[in-house]
């Protein structure tokens, strides 16, 4: 049987990444990820329950990108592996850390929030990386080949 470690998560940075130099001219990048678990409770109420995931990139092309791209709460794409490593602290004391080895991503931008009126407010200060669409780019449906 094949063993698989993969990990993609869909959430948002907690905190601007840190990118820090190694071997060199290598960067790396470490941040978290904050992915949201919505449930009703027995008042059918509905509650969140919040899981905040470690993530480092050792891939320098990555890293930069990330340094470049991404801020606090933007929405990304991080597809991984799981990696369990252990380490000791200035006072001797064996630590042990799970984090997720960042092989891609994709940057999503800042998700809209809806005002107290449930008007939608695009929240993204970047600007438009080219994923938009516009409803004047919209292909006729006579003109679609299928």
């Amino acid at each position: 049987m094949r063993n698989i470690n993969y990990v993609q998560l869909l959430g948002n940075v907690v905190e601007k990444p840190e990118i820090k130099a190694y071997q060199g001219d290598q960067k790396l990048a470490t941040f978290t990820v904050a992915t949201n678990v919505n449930y009703k409770d027995k008042n059918d109420n509905w509650q969140s329950i919040a899981t905040y995931h470690k993530c480092v990139c050792y891939i320098t092309r990555l890293a930069e990108l990330i340094e470049k791209q991404v801020s606090k709460w933007d929405a990304v794409i991080i597809e991984g592996s799981l990696n369990n490593r252990s380490y000791e602290d200035k006072n001797g004391v064996t630590r042990y850390v799970t984090e997720i080895k960042v092989d891609d991503f994709n940057y999503i931008g800042r998700l809209q929030k809806k005002d107290s009126e449930g008007a939608t407010e695009n929240t993204d200060s970047k600007p438009s990386k080219g994923n938009s669409y516009d409803d004047a780019d919209a292909i006729p449906i006579e003109d679609i080949p299928f």
